[in-house]
């Protein structure tokens, strides 16, 4: 768990783990989530033991680990040539369609790993062999 870490931070349908017995709830983040949980909170959603207990491996597992988020495109185009600019402006705003496009250029949206991994290629396969540089990077847990 982050040093930081803020339990406000966690969605409200964010599922928690009480399984302390849990041979991975060192490594679980719904496990260590639950043991920050703050007196203002009510009341959460747990899974349910006995789901997990009839299964070899827990399908809830989530790794108590940071991801590494973009933040906005605004500068995403300024070394690509402008033509090649405009291609790859338009193969984007078609993969993520309008009004997520402008979400994630304008910092409203996260740009998780994978779509990092998808405009990298895109770069890649119009002949841009410069990395992406995106406004922002944002390290945080992916709920």
């Amino acid at each position: 768990m982050k040093e930081n870490f803020n339990y406000k931070d966690v969605p409200w349908d964010y599922l928690h783990c009480l399984n302390a017995q849990c041979p991975r709830s060192a490594d679980c983040l719904r496990f260590q989530v639950t043991l920050h949980t703050d007196q203002d909170r009510s009341s959460f959603s747990i899974v349910n033991p006995a789901y997990v207990a009839a299964r070899e491996e827990c399908p809830f597992f989530h790794l108590d680990r940071l991801t590494h988020f973009a933040l906005g495109m605004r500068r995403l185009f300024d070394k690509v040539p402008h033509a090649k600019a405009l291609k790859i402006r338009n193969i984007l705003y078609h993969h993520f369609e309008r009004s997520m496009y402008y979400r994630i250029r304008n910092k409203v949206r996260l740009i998780t790993p994978k779509e990092q991994a998808f405009i990298r290629q895109v770069f890649l396969n119009e002949g841009i062999q410069e990395e992406p540089v995106f406004d922002e990077y944002v390290d945080q847990y992916d709920w």
